[in-house]
């Protein structure tokens, strides 16, 4: 059971991290609580934002809500039931909340790397564009941010396979915050899940920037909102954003003063354009952060 332990601060103190906190069985991790500790030093976000996180925490639970889907060159067998050729089914297959080994297992994969997307949107249409043939990729969506069973099975496509997990999500905050969140494992800025964290994380992007080389007409770039300032300057202090590549995609982001979405920049470009440009060069020609 997940159990919530809340503090109440008057709008002059410190906001609250969430922190998922767990522990280890001989099965592996499960978590036992999620604890709101305040902050001493920094207000590391925007008065909406703890109302945010705790949401995407209520989903931590295990076996709560199963949301995400993947599809690819990898056969899995669920229990000692029967294997599931994901590359032979017509739509892709549902992620279930429980992915320890117990109950999922690998049985095949000829990929050469896994694809997280942001949005499944974007996911269905890579599927319906048969990409992730095209580029021998295992493509995975949480459906925004990823609960803890998407991120428990791109660990373990990562440890268990050996795959690099490629990440492309929207050029904004949460885009950002997504990456980190997998990086780290766990949903606090400031903490680690090394059961969740991933070793070899590559960010695709979008990355700040991007559209300036995109054809004439209307850009779509959405307006700069005004916390994003404090957000960003937060996210600079993130142990995985402190390289000298990603301190200066963060300021990037800063110049580019707006967000752009997948969606929109998939409808400004079309299918091919946006396939070419925004997965197969980068990953062809190693164009990514770590």
């Amino acid at each position: 059971m997940l159990m919530m332990k809340t503090r109440h601060a008057d709008r002059n103190q410190t906001l609250f991290d969430p922190v998922v906190t767990s522990r280890i069985e001989k099965n592996g991790p499960f978590f036992t609580g999620l604890h709101m500790l305040a902050e001493s030093e920094d207000n590391l976000y925007l008065p909406e934002e703890p109302a945010i996180f705790a949401n995407i925490a209520e989903h931590e639970v295990a076996l709560y809500e199963p949301r995400g889907w993947i599809c690819g060159a990898i056969e899995l067998r669920k229990g000692r039931g029967r294997r599931i050729n994901l590359s032979k089914i017509r739509k892709p297959w549902k992620v279930p909340a429980y992915v320890e080994p117990d109950a999922l297992s690998f049985s095949g994969c000829s990929a050469s790397g896994v694809l997280l997307v942001q949005n499944d949107s974007i996911f269905m249409r890579l599927f319906s564009r048969k990409v992730a043939q095209k580029l021998n990729l295992v493509i995975v969506t949480g459906c925004g941010v990823p609960r803890m069973g998407v991120r428990r099975l791109l660990y373990r496509l990562c440890n268990e396979l050996s795959l690099p997990v490629f990440v492309l999500v929207d050029s904004s905050t949460w885009g950002y915050f997504v990456f980190s969140l997998l990086k780290r494992g766990a949903i606090a800025p400031h903490s680690r899940f090394e059961y969740a964290s991933i070793g070899d994380l590559r960010f695709l992007g979008l990355r700040a920037g991007n559209i300036a080389g995109l054809p004439s007409g209307a850009l779509p770039l959405r307006a700069w909102k005004s916390g994003w300032d404090l957000r960003l300057r937060c996210m600079m202090q993130y142990p995985c954003f402190r390289k000298l590549s990603w301190q200066r995609e963060l300021a990037a982001f800063l110049k580019q003063h707006g967000s752009v979405t997948l969606a929109g920049i998939y409808d400004h470009v079309g299918d091919d354009e946006f396939i070419r440009a925004f997965l197969e060069t980068p990953i062809r020609s190693l164009q990514w952060l770590t």
